[in-house]
């Protein structure tokens, strides 16, 4: 029994049948009256997906991630499914990859699914390929991006500040008695250059005259391994890496356990981007917690409460605080 075999047997069309079952007014009592007895005498009731063509409502929802593999990004987006499922939404999960241009063509794929709405994860969503494309295709419905934002009427942001967030780091290892710092990260990762301003930012404060090396890589391994080595033979003086993530900071431990170096006895380790990672292994690795798990909880409120027609801020920046565990001491 379908929408439309209600129709034929009660004379009426199938709009009109839609309108009585959702209780719509401007029908007569009549019309309401017969089509409601062949609606309960066949028990019938009318599903979601055609409650949603009819309301021009999809209930789904576009969640972009730059890569499903990455756990810091994935703590989150299990909390975003979750409680959008509570709400009645389902969420398409989406691997988008790194190139700019991708991103881009998934925003238009999003757009000609009919999704209702979309949440970003990550900050490479901020580049002018996904604005314009947003502009094309998705821009009469609300997104909220995760550690990025458009200056966009329909886009909002739920981010932690990272320039904030490296610069604690660096504070905290200053105030910890630490002199030589190196510091390591992935060339390709979006938020380098706000994590290099944090770094200078903390160093000013500290008036540390010493140049911190920077040692930058394609590839996460590359990071976490090669360059660790890198640093050690050219500074063999550095008492702690900081390290852009903590899945680097786990290659990191490994290179130094190869050149004999203990953790944090001979050097010591902090990492600008907290996930399961950082407690997986021992030891237990001093991380900054971007709150991103806090950070997706609030982007799947704000984005269901914007589409339930209120009105929430465009921006909201959470603030970061150090997890100290086991790969950093006390110098003083």
């Amino acid at each position: 029994m379908t929408i439309y075999d209600i129709a034929k047997e009660a004379g009426v069309s199938a709009s009109t049948v839609s309108r009585v079952i959702n209780n719509k007014p401007g029908l007569k009592a009549e019309t309401r009256e017969k089509v409601m007895a062949i609606v309960n005498k066949y028990n019938f009731s009318l599903d979601e997906n055609a409650r949603a063509l009819v309301r021009q409502e999809t209930k789904t929802i576009g969640l972009l991630v730059p890569d499903v593999r990455i756990n810091h990004y994935m703590m989150g987006v299990h909390n975003i499914i979750g409680y959008m499922a509570e709400r009645g939404y389902c969420c398409v999960l989406l691997d988008t990859g790194f190139e700019n241009e991708a991103r881009a063509d998934y925003v238009k794929l999003i757009s000609q699914r009919r999704m209702q709405g979309a949440i970003f994860v990550g900050a490479g969503y901020q580049c002018a390929e996904v604005e314009e494309a947003v502009k094309l295709y998705f821009q009469d419905r609300p997104i909220v991006m995760i550690n990025g934002g458009l200056d966009l009427p329909n886009v909002y942001s739920v981010s932690c500040d990272e320039v904030r967030g490296t610069a604690i780091c660096f504070d905290h290892i200053f105030e910890r008695g630490y002199k030589y710092p190196a510091y390591i990260g992935c060339d390709s990762k979006v938020g380098n250059d706000s994590r290099l301003a944090g770094m200078a930012e903390s160093i000013a404060r500290h008036s540390v005259s010493r140049e911190v090396p920077v040692y930058m890589s394609p590839s996460p391994y590359e990071c976490g391994y090669v360059e660790t080595k890198t640093a050690m033979a050219e500074h063999p003086e550095t008492d702690i890496l900081v390290y852009a993530a903590d899945s680097y900071a786990v290659a990191g431990i490994s290179a130094l356990h190869d050149l004999g170096l203990k953790v944090p006895d001979d050097v010591s380790i902090i990492t600008a981007e907290d996930s399961l990672y950082s407690i997986l292994f021992h030891p237990y690795i001093t991380s900054l917690d971007t709150k991103i798990e806090v950070a997706c909880e609030v982007a799947g409120y704000t984005l269901v409460d914007i589409l339930d027609g209120m009105e929430r801020p465009k921006t909201l920046v959470l603030e970061p605080e150090i997890r100290d565990r086991e790969t950093t001491k006390n110098m003083n």
